[in-house]
């Protein structure tokens, strides 16, 4: 196995059945419903650290891609007060993808797609949900659960305070 991580940390809490890979949808108290994909999250990172729609190099704003991901800013996502985070209790919106709904604020969302979890999220996730791709070896060192910071270049060097890192001003 690739990962062995995987082994050491078997799926748990999940779904019976799963949204078809590689599809996500996000879900806020507005029930707006947001069906995107990994790459399109690239932008919802570049959206939500700088707060900025994304453009394309023509200058044109990015709301989807060409097979219909959206592209969205997650700070801007309105948390549902009846479901809490499973990382911090604060209202929620879902984040599901394949066999799991992952419910976070809009910062820990924003924290969770960039790869920039602090450690004791990563871990309460890895210890929830077992071992899944979002939070696999190439993003996170798996001993200390620190994260690689694989989108420092989206981020900036001046992050919103939901993206600071512990020694950051």
């Amino acid at each position: 196995m690739p990962f062995p991580e995987y082994e050491r940390f078997p799926s748990k809490n999940r779904r019976p059945t799963g949204i078809e890979f590689p599809w996500i949808e996000i879900e806020d108290a507005t029930f707006k419903s947001f069906k995107t994909d990994p790459n399109a999250l690239v932008g919802c990172v570049i959206w939500g650290a700088s707060g900025e729609q994304p453009t394309d190099r023509n200058g044109n704003a990015i709301g989807a891609l060409d097979n219909g991901a959206v592209v969205f800013n997650p700070l801007e996502l309105v948390p549902r007060g009846n479901v809490p985070s499973i990382l911090s209790g604060e209202p929620s919106v879902a984040f599901r993808h394949d066999d799991m709904v992952v419910d976070l604020t809009p910062e820990e969302l924003l924290r969770f797609i960039a790869r920039v979890l602090r450690v004791d999220e990563f871990m309460a996730l890895r210890e929830h949900f077992g071992m899944f791709f979002d939070i696999h070896a190439d993003f996170y060192d798996q001993g200390t659960g620190r994260s690689y910071n694989t989108m420092a270049s989206l981020i900036g060097n001046n992050p919103p305070p939901a993206l600071r890192r512990p020694g950051m001003h």
